[in-house]
């Protein structure tokens, strides 16, 4: 017979229920998926109520089924087109399928690793940080119609700027010649900039 118990005791993934005054073996519990496929880990915890399928009647011998909802683990969210899972330190996931919206709220730290990487977006896209920090070994390249970029100090460190692709020195019209006093003859109207 199946019978409901709370985990008592962990050890390597597997979990020792509580059935009222008797207490299992080290039981395997059930994963979401686990094949060459791919394979999921959602770690245990005591007190979680869980279900125990004995195997030949024996629950010493049987497996446990878990992801029954308690009082102290109940859904915060139960819409009917929501995916949301909330984990223990507050970080939330959720997918709306209505309205086709993934929201990933983390509490710390968001770490990617891959060969390439493309983000897309048809409209726009927003980043809001206190600070940002972009590397790359070898090239950054910008393409759009518009750039602007406003700060109170802009600085560029670099053996070599070249603003005008393969160009020579730029003169600006805010530079004044020494001799004549008045502003550079041959100052740039494509390039400015104020001292």
């Amino acid at each position: 017979m199946n019978e409901l118990g709370i985990i008592c005791d962990i050890k390597e993934g597997k979990a020792k229920v509580a059935i009222g005054e008797m207490v299992t073996d080290f039981l395997s519990v059930f994963q979401a998926i686990s094949n060459s496929y791919a394979v999921s880990f959602s770690p245990l915890r005591i007190g979680e109520q869980v279900l125990v399928l004995p195997i030949r009647g024996d629950l010493n011998s049987g497996v446990i089924l878990r992801g029954l909802y308690q009082e102290k683990h109940k859904a915060k969210n139960t819409d009917t087109n929501t995916f949301n899972v909330d984990f223990e330190d507050g970080t939330h996931l959720e997918y709306n399928s209505k309205t086709s919206t993934l929201k990933l709220n983390v509490i710390k730290d968001i770490n990617i690793t891959c060969e390439n990487g493309d983000i897309k977006a048809n409209k726009n896209i927003s980043i809001s940080c206190e600070n940002k920090s972009i590397q790359a070994n070898k090239n950054i390249n910008i393409t759009c119609e518009n750039a602007n970029i406003k700060a109170s100090k802009v600085k560029v460190d670099s053996p070599s700027i070249d603003l005008g692709l393969g160009g020579k020195g730029v003169v600006t019209t805010e530079c004044i010649c020494a001799f004549t006093g008045s502003v550079h003859p041959h100052g740039s109207n494509n390039t400015r900039s104020k001292i």
